[in-house]
């Protein structure tokens, strides 16, 4: 081999397949039936997958969860949870998480009394696409259908936009190709209404693989099916095994990437914040509550701390991706197996293979979570160490 051969050998590096084309945005639609215990395995799937839409059914989110609590920071999130029963659950539930660098809306004029929700994604050069997602309880009727129907028919189709709608429907048994029921359909009814729905406003269904059993559950209707690149099916987090991610080539408008500014808590003076923090407190307690407002004594409160931070804890510019700090080693080695696993279930459908799917994706969720809270554990044990408590 010449010397210039080998250069030009050792030179390539790894094609990353989830980095995005310039046109291309990735839309996954995923079943939790409750993100709250998931928060682990959805950083995971974001960062391993990096969609730039996440449409989520059940939930399972009440007003008392905040996004913060659920998602990563670089994902900007709607959502329209399910009012809670005579329990006090809120199961149901739907949400739309969009990439930060992704420019869009809150289309709330679209909203009708069923879990749809509508968000508007603008584009270069090219029309706008209304991103809609639906879940239908595997109870109800037919007025579920005419409510989004209903939904869809608010869309102003003159201006010809693109059209994206996904979720959980509930109906199987159904062949998309040919428009018609399968055998053995238990709500042909309802199957029929659904496929004329599509034919109405002129959506194409492109997921073609089961993301339950058999079953197709998971549906994504786009206006445009020549733009969709590929649809994959991933191993699931919940008994839906399957989480349709889409790719499709369009060309949305972005936001540049700002450098952020990381404090290196790890460098800083922390007996220069103690006694700054001891001078807050007196300070504070030396406040006469009927003269001050609630909002003036935490906008004080705060302004304090964020200056005692400036001041004694360094910090640095930094920008690219964020990685997850807790995902180690050992936890892709056993991601990478749970994939290896899944691909081989789905080829060769033998209920071996798939009872070794499962049990690896057992073991893969209690490692994540336990590495996930092992993080969260020392993170607030060196706080608490250096704060002296």
């Amino acid at each position: 081999m010449h010397t210039g051969e080998r250069r030009k050998k050792w030179s390539q590096k790894p094609k990353n397949k989830n980095i995005r084309k310039a046109g291309q945005v990735k839309v996954m639609v995923l079943n939790f039936q409750s993100v709250n215990n998931k928060v682990a395995e959805l950083a995971i799937c974001l960062d391993s997958h990096q969609p730039d839409v996440l449409i989520g059914t059940e939930s399972w989110l009440s007003a008392g969860v905040s996004n913060s609590e659920i998602f990563p920071p670089d994902y900007s999130v709607i959502r329209k949870d399910r009012p809670p029963n005579v329990k006090g659950q809120s199961h149901g539930g739907i949400f739309i998480a969009v990439k930060n660098d992704l420019i869009f809306s809150h289309r709330a004029d679209l909203d009708v009394d069923c879990e749809i929700l509508w968000i508007q994604l603008e584009l270069v050069n090219t029309k706008n696409i209304l991103i809609g997602a639906f879940y239908r309880p595997p109870d109800s009727g037919s007025d579920v259908l005419d409510l989004m129907q209903q939904s869809l028919s608010k869309i102003d189709l003159s201006k010809g936009p693109q059209i994206w709608l996904a979720g959980d429907f509930n109906l199987s048994h159904i062949e998309w190709d040919s428009q018609s029921t399968l055998p053995g359909c238990q709500k042909p009814g309802l199957c029929r209404q659904l496929i004329e729905i599509s034919n109405d406003f002129g959506l194409d269904q492109v997921v073609k693989y089961p993301t339950r059993g058999d079953n197709i559950l998971e549906l994504f209707f786009t206006t445009n099916s020549s733009l969709v690149e590929k649809t994959r099916v991933l191993p699931g987090m919940s008994d839906h095994n399957g989480i349709p991610l889409i790719t499709i080539d369009t060309k949305p408008k972005t936001n540049k990437t700002k450098p952020r500014r990381v404090f290196q808590f790890f460098k800083a003076d922390w007996s220069s914040i103690k006694h700054d923090l001891a001078e807050i407190s007196s300070d504070f307690c030396d406040i006469v509550p009927d003269l001050v407002s609630a909002n003036e004594l935490w906008m004080d409160f705060k302004n304090r701390i964020q200056e005692t931070t400036e001041k004694n804890v360094p910090s640095r510019l930094v920008s690219g991706g964020k990685k997850l700090p807790w995902v180690d080693h050992k936890v892709k080695n056993a991601l990478r197996h749970k994939h290896k696993a899944y691909n081989k279930a789905r080829a060769s459908n033998s209920t071996e293979d798939w009872e070794i799917f499962r049990s690896l994706r057992k073991h893969v969720n209690r490692l994540t979570r336990s590495k996930y809270r092992s993080y969260i554990r020392d993170v607030c044990a060196e706080s608490n160490k250096n704060f002296g408590l």
